[in-house]
């Protein structure tokens, strides 16, 4: 396990915003419920995107930026198809959807630590 070295500060930066989405879907009033969930989900969708593709693409020579940044896209733009089709005609709302993700979100930070923990210094 990689002890030194730099921090990941985009994995901790991640993870905090999952955290602060998820306050801000459970603690909003209900008249600001709508604004909130659709705010959580702009910023819960491109993270959860980066974060799978950092989980499986895990040091900075796997991939050019640009190639990331596509992938990333790529990658969040089905996970929107796939939400749309899949969860929201099922009665969900999205509220519960930026929960669900915020929650998926943390768990592909702990994965993308775990694989960043593993790589050589």
């Amino acid at each position: 396990m990689r002890l030194n070295g730099p921090h990941p500060w985009d994995l901790i930066a991640s993870a905090l915003i999952s955290v602060l989405i998820l306050v801000l879907v459970d603690l909003s009033p209900p008249s600001m419920r709508g604004l909130s969930t659709i705010l959580a989900l702009a910023f819960e969708i491109p993270l959860f995107g980066y974060l799978i593709v950092l989980s499986r693409f895990p040091a900075k020579s796997d991939l050019s930026l640009r190639t990331r940044a596509l992938l990333c896209l790529s990658v969040s733009t089905f996970l929107i198809a796939i939400v749309g089709l899949v969860l929201t005609p099922k009665g969900l709302q999205l509220n519960y959807v930026a929960i669900i993700l915020s929650i998926l979100t943390l768990f592909m930070a702990t994965i993308a630590y775990v694989r960043w923990s593993v790589l050589p210094s």
